[in-house]
This record gives structure tokens, sequence and C-alpha cells, in this order.
């Protein structure tokens, strides 16, 4: 039996942890704290991206069954995918995922079409090589859609991680340019092992099946 559990970090220590018998929260949005605690409660949170500024998108299951969502400040293409002129967001909220990142960057998908913008070159290379078509309804990609990327990950400094369905993908971690006269590098190294374990844990992997890197 699959267990699915979700963790999602924002901005200032915020953060939403997600489990099939707990949540757990911390300064979260207003709006989205609310659906905790609301009467009658609502069954099961499906997605959540948290990004600058306030940003947010949350989708959920609520008391009846029915989906519903809610965002904030997301960046303009996005909610050109998510509405299409519509008065309502027209995407499969049941299938929907967004991966929210800096400067108004974003990957999103549901079960038919994907939609991104603003996302590093090296990424953006990566999807296009793997696509076979799209438009606003339809994305189709290589390999009879085994080349779909199924989670991606945006970070500061053009940093990014994506996995396909079939285990493949791509990532870009960049290591800073330090400068010796700032002191670092000395007691307690210089900060940035953790970059450097998780690229060589990606060198040595040999697919990224059942990776997930934020």
């Amino acid at each position: 039996m699959t267990i699915s559990t979700t963790f999602v970090l924002g901005q200032k220590q915020s953060y939403f942890f997600n489990s099939p018998t707990h949540w757990a929260w911390h300064d979260l949005p207003p709006d989205v704290e609310i659906l905790f605690t609301k009467t009658p409660p609502i069954r099961d949170v499906i997605e959540l991206a948290l990004g600058a500024n306030g940003t947010y998108f949350v989708s959920y299951r609520d008391h009846d069954g029915t989906i519903a969502c809610k965002h904030y400040n997301l960046p303009n293409p996005l909610v050109e995918y998510l509405y299409a002129s519509h008065p309502s967001v027209i995407r499969d909220l049941a299938t929907l995922s967004i991966t929210l990142g800096p400067y108004g960057s974003y990957y999103a998908w549901d079960r038919t079409t994907a939609s991104w913008s603003n996302v590093p070159p090296g990424l953006e290379k990566s999807l296009l090589s793997r696509l076979e078509s799209q438009d606003a309804w339809r994305t189709t990609w290589k390999a009879d859609g085994y080349e779909a990327p199924c989670f991606v990950s945006l970070g500061n400094d053009g940093a990014y991680f994506m996995r396909t369905v079939s285990g493949g993908g791509c990532w870009d971690f960049k290591l800073p340019k330090v400068d010796a006269r700032s002191g670092l590098g000395m007691v307690g190294g210089d900060g940035w092992e953790g970059i450097r374990g998780t690229n060589k844990f990606l060198e040595d992997s040999p697919n990224f099946a059942g990776i997930a890197v934020g």
C-alpha cells in the first residue's frame, strides 16, 4: 500500500506537512490556514504551492467531496493557463500540480496539459527537447508520455530539478563563486556541503525514480 506524504516549504519558516493521518503547518497565508479550522472540515489538501510575497495556490477536497481552489498573486501567465479567459479554473483540479519559483517562474501540469514560464534556460531546453506537441488543451510528450515531467522544483539563482515519468530528468544546483575575503570556508566549512552532497547523490543515481529534491 502506497502512503503519500507532502512537505511544502515557503518563505520565513512557513511550511505545510500533509499525511493521511496528520496535518501540520506554520505561518501560512491566513486564507490558507483558515481552511484547516473551517466547519465542517475539509477532507484533504490536494495541492499547495507557496511563493514569494504571499503568493500561493491551494486546491482541496471540501467536506462534501467537491474540489475547490484558492490562490493569490500568481504570475499572469499561470493565471491565463488556469482560466483561459473563463470565469473559473478550467484545469483538472484533481490532478493539477504547481511549482512556484522566483521572479514569477512556475511549472504547472494536470492530466492533459502543461504550462511554464520564466524557468531557467537549462530546464526550458530540457522540457522542449522532450515535448512532442502543445496547445491550450493538450500537451503531448515523447515516448508515449514517458518523457513527461512528473516532479519539478525551482530554486534561487537558477537552481532546478526535474524528474520524468520514465525516471529520467535534469538538474542544476550551482555552487557560488566565493570570495576568499568573505571568511567562508573556515570553521564549519563554506556552508555548501548540502549542495555538494546533493549533486554527488544525483550523479551517482542510476535514475531519478522516486527522487524528489526541493
